[in-house]
């Protein structure tokens, strides 16, 4: 049974994950909430690991609260950040396309 605070979109987008001391690791973000996050990367984070999640130019705090066979899931420390309920928003091809910052979050679609 599903506990979540909001719905999972399907995404795909690069994202970079930062903690203090530790080198940036390169991730991507295969289904997005309000709430959080299922990321695919190369190396497995430990559990409740407080981590800055940057798409684009916003950073995003989070936590690890689970692990897969192929990534993490994350919890944003704060329910429903601006930038993520902007990319939920945004028709679906959208929530394909790489965040760089304000520029790139326009809904206007690119043949």
């Amino acid at each position: 049974m599903e506990h979540r605070w909001g719905s999972r979109k399907e995404v795909s987008l690069p994202v970079e994950m930062r903690r203090p001391g530790m080198e940036p690791l390169r991730a991507r973000i295969e289904d997005l909430s309000l709430s959080g996050a299922k990321l695919r990367l190369p190396a497995p984070l430990p559990t409740l690991a407080r981590w800055d999640v940057r798409i684009g130019e916003h950073v995003v705090p989070a936590w690890v609260v689970r692990r897969t066979a192929n990534g993490v899931g994350l919890e944003w420390c704060e329910f429903a950040p601006a930038v993520i309920a902007t990319i939920l928003r945004a028709p679906t091809g959208m929530r394909r396309r790489p965040i760089a910052g304000p520029a790139t979050m326009s809904t206007e679609r690119t043949a």
